[in-house]
């Protein structure tokens, strides 16, 4: 399983050379990134509470790539890519952190006061979605 602020890549990221079909840009990498923890925590969830996540990762990840028009080879070489070149990935992963630090923010505060049950399965990443 991957384990993975929104201002732009645009220090070391910005100096890569790529095209269309080699890997995926450093921006669009983070929103898929941002996505995939999503989808991780989901998972994590799921297995917690005993549930088969075979069909659900499969169901998840097709979503993702589905989302973002991208494939699992392309996802893969660029995950690749940027791993291969901590210079960029550190860029992209400190935006894809910082973005999960806001949704975490926005969500708690939203719900100040009250107690949230993490494994409850009416807290699912949709429902916290549809809350953003």
């Amino acid at each position: 399983m991957f384990l993975f602020s929104f201002y732009s890549c645009q220090n070391k990221s910005s100096e890569i050379v790529y095209n269309n079909d080699s890997i995926i840009a450093p921006r669009k990498m983070v929103e898929i990134l941002v996505d995939v923890h999503l989808a991780e925590a989901a998972l994590n969830i799921k297995q917690l509470n005993n549930q088969d996540i075979k069909y659900y990762t499969y169901l998840y990840y097709s979503n993702i790539f589905k989302k973002h028009n991208i494939d699992i080879f392309l996802f893969k070489r660029s995950l690749e890519y940027y791993l291969s070149h901590p210079e960029y990935f550190e860029d992209i992963y400190n935006e894809v952190m910082g973005s999960l630090i806001q949704m975490q923010s926005f969500i708690l505060n939203k719900h100040k006061g009250k107690h949230i049950d993490t494994l409850s399965p009416h807290h699912t990443i949709k429902n916290i979605l549809k809350e953003l």
